[in-house]
């Protein structure tokens, strides 16, 4: 015999060395050797063969029968040897099978995920990584028993294609303590902001650089409650502005405080309640007081709809928009309502050019409690009122039931979406 058939067909010129090599490593393995004369022996046995040309797997099953009429044991080890190099071609084979599909646009894969665009590169090129670091995953990091627990259905492990590079799923983004003092995301640095605003646009920067670093959703807990200081740093800006053009000569003469502003240390808009400095301030001046209150509402609007709209057109690394998740629900200061109110109204009035769609993400997740929001007595009846509306109209907020006692210790536990992805989160 001069030639061998490979597995691809194709024909090459008979090789003992290659025999000579397998045998040897293993030899190596069960830690027995042939004389170099029986080793010998087998690969002019098998050169001589007279039947024309064998193929691969009929070479190797000739070696398996010489090797066990000399030593049975390094025979069943060749076997052994023989049967993982077989395992790691199918493994091999099925990777460029899944690439194939890639390349000729016939793969599930590019379709499987409502919340990615198969057409685009950024996609693609996640899916490609993933089919390799899977299929890694699956036969070498595993456990035997579990990886063939998943690839005969009994169980599913979630995220393979992920789960090499050991990240984390799903972040809880503590955003209060993001935006106070400022944050670094990436080479920039980011002061703390001044009005609801730039409050909005750093919370969308954070989101998006949170999910480009993992390969889950991020949940925000307490959006209305962290969002308050800068509703009123937004108020007070307008208060002032609003002291520039609406008093007179005479006013200010009157009150040098009207002509100063209003201008308060940082940590006063952290404080918990607002309700004597609003009152002050309206007394002060009320239609300075009409003319801010009117625009930050406006501001607290526009920041709202921003936030739907920045994240939903936002695209994380692996061509996904960033699966989010606000929790809101506890607040019932004038500033925390307004929010709260925002974010329904919005949601409810439709997303898109024509307002015929429902935005996708955040998902909102609002926290219920009688004697909080769920009777017409409680304080945060009327947001309920609107929350309801909401779900009516756009099928969010999942209603998150929860306890006084959550609320006044600040426990409360905004999941992903109890519907549809019950995930224990991470502190991000």
């Amino acid at each position: 015999m001069q030639y061998v058939i490979k597995r691809n067909n194709d024909v090459i010129p008979f090789d003992g060395g290659k025999i000579y090599s397998a045998i040897t490593k293993a030899s190596k393995e069960c830690g027995r050797y042939l004389a170099e004369e029986q080793m010998n022996d087998i690969i002019i046995s098998i050169s001589k063969f007279s039947e024309g040309n064998l193929t691969v797997e009929e070479i190797q099953d000739e070696v398996v029968d010489r090797l066990m009429k000399v030593d049975t044991i390094i025979a069943k080890t060749y076997q052994g040897y023989r049967a993982v190099r077989h395992e790691k071609r199918k493994q091999g084979e099925q990777i460029l099978r899944e690439i194939d599909g890639m390349v000729e646009k016939t793969s599930e894969k590019l379709s499987e995920n409502a919340n990615k665009d198969g057409r685009t590169i950024s996609v693609q090129r996640d899916i490609l990584a993933g089919i390799s670091s899977k299929e890694y995953y699956l036969n070498y990091i595993l456990p035997k028993r579990i990886a063939n627990a998943h690839k005969n259905f009994d169980i599913h492990v979630h995220d393979l294609d992920y789960l090499l590079f050991r990240e984390t799923n799903c972040e809880l983004v503590n955003l209060e303590k993001m935006l106070r003092g400022g944050c670094k995301i990436g080479n920039a640095c980011m002061d703390e902001p001044k009005s609801i605003e730039v409050a909005v646009g750093h919370t969308v920067q954070i989101v998006a650089s949170v999910s480009s670093n993992t390969f889950g959703g991020c949940t925000i807990p307490y959006l209305d409650r962290t969002l308050v200081p800068y509703v009123r740093k937004t108020f007070v800006k307008n208060w002032n502005v609003g002291l520039k053009w609406l008093t007179t000569d005479e006013e200010c003469e009157k009150d040098e405080d009207l002509e100063e502003g209003f201008k308060p240390n940082n940590d006063i808009y952290f404080q918990e309640d607002w309700t004597e400095i609003y009152k002050t301030l309206k007394e002060k001046h009320k239609k300075a007081y009409k003319y801010a209150k009117a625009l930050t509402l406006e501001a607290v609007r526009q920041s709202m709809q921003g936030l739907e709209y920045e994240i939903n057109s936002l695209s994380t690394v692996n061509g996904q928009t960033p699966f989010t998740t606000i929790g809101i629900g506890t607040e019932t200061s004038w500033e925390g309502k307004v929010i709260q109110k925002a974010i329904f109204s919005n949601r409810a009035s439709g997303f898109g050019k024509n307002k015929d769609k429902t935005a996708i993400f955040p998902k909102i997740a609002y926290a219920a409690c009688i004697g909080h929001n769920l009777k017409p007595e409680d304080k945060n009846w009327d947001v309920t009122q609107l929350a309801f509306h909401c779900m009516g109209k756009a099928i969010y907020p999942d209603i998150l039931f929860v306890t006084l006692e959550q609320i006044a210790n600040g426990t409360v536990v905004y999941p992903m979406g109890e519907y549809y992805c019950p995930t224990i989160l991470n502190v991000a």
